[in-house]
């Protein structure tokens, strides 16, 4: 008892970790945490060879750390705790000035990049037909007065200008037109683009294929939108975002040929990382259809297209977008078969960089 009363710190400890452990098995189970927009972890099922060979603790040890009671107010405590200590980085996200965040770019190499290019190509030629790039950059290329001071940043126009000064395909560079652009062009807490920023970054597109763009019908604007960056490294002083997205009269979305309402999910909007919404969260395949449009075009494309696919579609009579995250298609058939005019390849920089899932479909053709 002496003891005891020597270390009433150690004991007090000692109890609220005893708390935490009866609340953590006591309450019930969550499947989906809004906070970090993502499942959790659901009990391990027995498996003799599982516990054999180590992986059933590992999954343990996940659902315990996603099932701990009070796991988002102490994931807010941690983020209090990184700023009082002055960092700039959590979990693989930059936290730069007046609330904004990004990736970390300070390690980049040029990775899938000239695979990629090559695809891309390779395409083109393969069925006969022209081929665009249009590159989104990281949101460090364009905010760089909100970088931390002496953040060592890649160079990405270095690491890419090789690959680019090879190939065939028609590049264009968001780059320019974003860093010169007034307003929020990317969400604060998520690193795609507003509907002002899919404007001006499709904008040195229709300049260098010589059309004019059509002007919204409409814009949706849906209030209290917390990002994937926000999802990684959440911190109560980040204000949520509005989310954005241009609307046009007269088009039909059809999601691997079945039409829905709409040009999103209004269920998606629910949710605090509302992006998935726009044009059904990522198919493998979609059609938006214009009566009024001109010609088929193929995008082949990664999330940021999801802000810019219905102004394209403003211009064609069928735009066909496949990401090839998740499509298992024939590329040259499905360009055969619909007519294809045009092929336009829309990426992020970080996707370029890294995704390899467009030289795996080009090499079965």
């Amino acid at each position: 008892m002496r003891a005891i009363r020597r270390c009433p710190l150690a004991v007090l400890a000692l109890l609220l970790l005893a708390a935490l452990a009866v609340a953590s098995v006591a309450l019930p189970d969550r499947t989906y945490s809004d906070l970090e927009n993502r499942p959790l972890a659901e009990a391990p099922q027995w498996d003799a060879g599982a516990y054999l060979s180590g992986q059933a603790m590992r999954r343990w040890d996940t659902y315990v750390d996603d099932h701990l009671a009070l796991r988002d107010e102490f994931m807010m405590l941690n983020a209090v705790k990184d700023a009082a200590l002055l960092r700039t980085q959590r979990q693989g996200v930059l936290l730069m000035a007046d609330g904004r965040m990004a990736e970390v770019a300070d390690n980049l190499t040029p990775g899938a990049f000239p695979a990629n290019i090559q695809a891309m190509q390779t395409l083109g030629e393969n069925v006969n037909l022209p081929v665009t790039l249009l590159m989104i950059p990281l949101p460090t290329q364009v905010y760089t007065d909100a970088l931390p001071p002496y953040y060592p940043h890649t160079d990405v126009q270095a690491l890419v200008q090789e690959p680019l000064a090879q190939t065939t395909v028609n590049v264009v560079d968001a780059l320019p037109a974003l860093a010169a652009a007034q307003g929020e062009t990317y969400y604060r807490t998520d690193h795609h683009l507003t509907a002002l920023g899919a404007q001006v970054a499709l904008q040195p597109l229709w300049d260098r294929w010589g059309m004019l763009p059509s002007e919204p019908d409409n814009t949706l604007t849906a209030p209290d939108f917390y990002g994937s960056f926000y999802s990684r490294a959440p911190a109560p002083w980040i204000a949520p975002d509005t989310l954005t997205f241009s609307l046009y009269e007269g088009l039909t979305l059809a999601v691997s040929d079945h039409e829905v309402t709409g040009l999103y999910d209004a269920a998606l909007l629910l949710r605090r990382n509302k992006y998935a919404a726009l044009l059904y969260n990522n198919p493998p395949e979609l059609t938006l259809t214009n009566p009024n449009g001109h010609g088929t075009l193929l995008v082949l494309r990664d999330s940021y297209a999801s802000a810019m696919l219905p102004a394209l579609s403003a211009r064609h009579e069928r735009v066909i977008a496949v990401d090839p995250r998740f499509y298992n298609g024939d590329l040259m058939a499905l360009c055969q078969n619909m007519q294809v005019e045009r092929i336009l390849c829309l990426y992020g920089i970080n996707a370029l960089l890294t995704d390899r899932n467009l030289p795996r479909l080009v090499s079965a053709l």
